[in-house]
């Protein structure tokens, strides 16, 4: 299943927003339909996974509907992992009882992977420092 978005924004100085392995993207959650009207009524062109937005200023409210849905979702039994300050959604975990047992040591190697806490989750400056983290993550805390 495709759990991933990029949302592109028309012009010289276009931006992409990319969200990767996003569970609310899934097929059969209701969020995604709803992503996708938003989209529309920006006047954005859908051809999923790829959202064009005329504007950049589009592309922010689209963005910023996606991050509250997603704050929405996650809150406190998710989290969820970024980088370049939250411009691309990595991955989005559920913090099952052993994850919960152990945040401080996750959250004492995300800081020494360069990455920093913000709102649910760690963001992390490259991708290759969240790479890092990530596989050491997967392997102690994921079974």
């Amino acid at each position: 299943m495709n759990y991933d978005l990029k949302l592109v924004a028309e012009g010289s100085f276009a931006e992409t927003r990319i969200y990767e392995n996003c569970y609310l993207l899934c097929s059969q959650r209701s969020e995604r339909s709803d992503i996708l009207s938003k989209a529309k009524q920006l006047g954005g062109c859908v051809n999923f996974p790829i959202i064009t937005l005329p504007t950049n200023e589009k592309l922010h409210e689209l963005a910023l509907y996606i991050e509250e849905l997603i704050a929405n979702d996650t809150g406190r039994s998710h989290f969820s992992i970024t980088v370049d300050e939250g411009k691309r959604l990595i991955a989005t975990f559920e913090k099952s009882n052993t994850i919960e047992k152990h945040w401080k040591t996750i959250r004492e190697y995300a800081i020494l992977c360069n990455g920093k806490k913000i709102g649910t989750g760690f963001d992390f400056p490259s991708m290759d420092k969240a790479v890092l983290f990530l596989e050491h993550f997967c392997k102690d805390f994921l079974v």
